[in-house]
């Protein structure tokens, strides 16, 4: 509690004042009544191109799967997951690629079995990237993946791939993430040549026999498997079939410990390390004090998906502070390899509020 006293012959001018709080965690609480019975776990874009992009995201049960999407919140248009019925949904949006227009703003939510994810209200917005020429001639790899012990094929599973630059010739650094999704026989095809850049403004330059592939799969309920790198000599040939990505439960995520600083008038920033067992991280915010991430209310900011840029990783929300008719507090959630399980980061608060003059 804040507490003025009066001192004579001092005259007092108005102020703004700036006080973070860290608020303990409150333990977590039943479901209300009448509360979905899908959750929806995990919205993640990758793909992004001029002409389309993909939407993928888990459910706790099996449910069917669909993108309402637009330039406008008003959405307008859907495209339904290919897949019936699935806990791990793929959307390629939209079916057309006719449909959508280069370098323009795209907002979408997404809904399965009578829940949705608009993200609060705010919706998910993502930019498609510019037309490029015809891509280069590239390469086709596949692979299979298994449940847990390695014989059962595992269908309908996400697989996530990105291409890292191993000898500094050719694009730099990481490529964006791009997915597909295993068949009934728990295999998987993924083209090389129309890979973009992580800004999607052109084309990944890659290396063939020297650069790297990071593959994920995400098999909700089943698990996850991972391989990084893959062996270049892998893809060397025109169409390589990769080692078999097996299930198994992932590692649990850490909580994040966050720092908040008021930067400026108006500005916050929001700093942690990354730990190891934690492949993505999430900046929620909400009005709400004990913020939760995918309650009502809160609001996805921005996330980070490995590789992490470097070795603390950083957000600045800005018009934030300095209106004491809005204060906002934060959670950073980190999620497991799979996508499913989250350890989130303390709460921290922003409270502006005004001290006017007076005698008590």
């Amino acid at each position: 509690m804040l507490h003025r006293t009066s001192r004579p012959h001092i005259a007092y001018r108005s102020l703004l004042a700036f006080l973070l709080l860290a608020l303990a965690a409150l333990p977590a609480q039943a479901a209300p009544a009448g509360r979905d019975a899908v959750t929806i776990s995990k919205v993640f874009v990758t793909g992004v191109r001029d002409t389309r992009f993909t939407v993928s995201w888990s459910t706790d049960v099996a449910a069917d799967g669909y993108v309402d999407w637009g330039t406008t919140t008003a959405l307008g248009n859907i495209t339904a997951d290919a897949v019936a019925s699935a806990r791990t949904h793929v959307v390629f949006v939209p079916d057309d690629p006719a449909a959508l227009t280069a370098s323009t703003t795209y907002y979408f939510r997404v809904r399965s079995g009578g829940a949705t994810d608009d993200n609060a209200g705010d919706f998910y917005s993502v930019t498609t990237g510019p037309t490029l020429g015809i891509p280069p001639t590239g390469k086709t790899v596949w692979g299979y993946v298994f449940q847990a012990g390695g014989v059962t094929p595992a269908a309908d599973v996400p697989v996530y791939l990105r291409l890292e630059d191993n000898n500094g010739a050719g694009s730099a650094g990481a490529s964006q993430w791009v997915a597909a999704r295993t068949d009934s026989s728990g295999v998987w095809y993924l083209s090389l040549n129309n890979v973009r850049t992580a800004s999607a403004g052109a084309y990944f330059t890659f290396s063939d026999g020297a650069d790297k592939l990071h593959l994920i799969a995400r098999g909700a309920t089943l698990g996850a498997a991972e391989l990084n790198p893959v062996t270049p000599a892998a893809y060397t040939s025109g169409a390589a079939q990769v080692a078999n990505l097996i299930l198994a439960a992932p590692v649990a995520p850490i909580a994040p410990v966050v720092t908040a600083t008021v930067v400026n008038a108006t500005s916050l920033k929001l700093t942690w390390p990354p730990q190891a067992t934690d492949f993505d991280y999430e900046v929620w915010r909400s009005a709400i004090p004990y913020v939760t991430p995918q309650a009502a209310g809160s609001h996805r900011r921005v996330e980070f998906t490995l590789p992490y840029p470097s070795a603390t990783l950083a957000f600045t929300d800005t018009n934030t502070v300095g209106n004491p008719a809005a204060n906002w507090f934060y959670v950073v959630r980190g999620y497991d390899l799979g996508g499913t399980a989250a350890a989130d980061s303390v709460a921290q608060g922003v409270f502006s509020f005004a001290l006017t003059p007076g005698s008590q």
